[in-house]
This record gives C-alpha cells, structure tokens and sequence, in this order.
C-alpha cells in the first residue's frame, strides 16, 4: 500500500511540474508580449472609470 501511495505523490509532482512549466512558457512567450503589456497598462488609462 506504500508503494501505491509513493507513486501517486509521484505523479502528482510531475503533473504539478508540467503544468508549472507551461504557465512559465505561456508568460515568457514572445507572441503573448503585447497581450500583457497591454494589461499591464490598464490602470493607467485616463478612459478607465472607477
């Protein structure tokens, strides 16, 4: 029962890992550059109303 145990905490980090390392790719794509520069710029625009 400890074996199954291990091997699912195994799988569980990796799927973790995979994942985290998608997020990190998605943000540091250069295609995707301008979609967060934009974001980033949305609380200085003078349109935005409160």
């Amino acid at each position: 029962m400890g074996s199954t145990y291990t091997m699912v905490q195994l799988a569980t980090l990796i799927v973790v890992c995979v994942t985290f390392g998608l997020i990190v790719l998605y943000a540091l794509w250069p295609g995707n550059r301008k979609q967060f520069d934009d974001a980033a710029r949305v609380p200085f625009n003078e349109d935005s109303e409160p």
